[in-house]
């Protein structure tokens, strides 16, 4: 199907499913994660943490088509000592095997505006958790406690793990699409060369899904796509069933008066390229954008697609 393309039309400029009150200082819902499936829509975002913790993921649904929402709910924080203590952030969500899987980034630094991250995942049986993390060798962990054997969400493991400076911004940002038995992983890998100069690029591995430890066997397959500049953001991927193609959306020139929607093709899921550009009916400033499919992120011709994405001139009070 190389010779045909995909084309993202928005018919209007939306509407916010989320805004700061005028009276905070920060506020967000940002990098949304959107599933469609049996005439419900299902949604995961980044939200302030505690003020200790700095970000929580949070989740709303929709039974008609995206009008309205249920109110929000806390469904993912981090673990106390361990490697996901100060965060979970930028939801990456998809749904195989009776499993929900969330992938997200955390860092174990509270300093230098959150860098050196590693990217992990954690699976439950319903979307808003319990969520059992992957520790490296298994989902979760059992507990010998007074009361009785504990089931207990885990330590977590890094699935990518950041092997670069502990300065650089490191790894993170999944997003997940599977075609037939292959589930295809995307995140941003962030650092600088000898000289100083950013190279930032999204990267790609792959998993059977049909093993159950899958985060021990993954198969890393480089550089997807090398971007110019941290302003060009993290990848949400879809499959279409009709192009027989994956379909990455980003935001490029991100938190700039010049922003805009970026559209990506990859035959192969392996190897993308730009084909357009977007700036009508978006937003101000936007950034991290997440676009729906459905448990799988298939998309197909008659679905009813959601685009969602974080906007704003002050930094951390965004609309979405």
């Amino acid at each position: 199907m190389s010779s045909k393309h995909f084309r993202l039309v928005l018919p209007d400029e939306g509407y916010d499913i989320y805004m700061p009150r005028d009276t905070q200082s920060w506020g967000y819902r940002y990098g949304p994660s959107i599933m469609v499936h049996d005439g419900i829509c299902e949604a995961w975002f980044a939200s302030p943490g505690d003020g200790y913790e700095a970000d929580w993921f949070t989740y709303r649904r929709s039974e008609d088509g995206g009008k309205t929402w249920t109110d929000e709910k806390v469904i993912m924080t981090p673990t106390p000592d361990s490697m996901d203590w100060f965060s979970v952030c930028d939801p990456g969500v998809i749904r195989f095997g009776g499993y929900y899987y969330i992938g997200y980034t955390s860092t174990i630094f509270n300093d230098w505006g959150g860098v050196c991250n590693n990217t992990f995942v954690a699976r439950s049986k319903s979307s808003t958790g319990p969520f059992m993390k992957w520790t490296g060798n298994g989902w979760g962990e059992t507990r010998d406690t007074a009361d009785g054997r504990l089931e207990w969400i885990g330590k977590p493991a890094p699935v990518i793990y950041f092997d670069g400076d502990w300065h650089d911004w490191g790894a993170g940002e999944f997003s997940f699409a599977v075609k037939e038995n292959t589930l295809y992983m995307y995140y941003t890998w962030s650092e600088k060369d000898a000289d100083g100069k950013s190279m930032v690029s999204t990267r790609v591995a792959t998993a059977d899904i049909r093993d159950e430890n899958w985060p021990a066997h993954v198969t890393l397959h480089g550089v997807a796509y090398q971007r110019k500049s941290m302003s060009n953001d993290s990848f949400d991927v879809v499959y279409c069933e009709d192009l027989d193609k994956f379909i990455a959306l980003s935001t490029d020139s991100r938190l700039n008066e010049k922003s805009m929607l970026a559209v990506f093709e990859s035959d192969d899921g392996i190897s993308f390229r730009r084909v357009n550009d977007l700036r009508v009916n978006t937003s101000f400033m936007l950034h991290n954008c997440g676009i729906s499919g459905d448990e799988l992120h298939h998309i197909k011709s008659g679905d009813n697609m959601i685009l969602g994405y974080a906007y704003g001139n002050q930094w951390g009070k965004w609309g979405t």
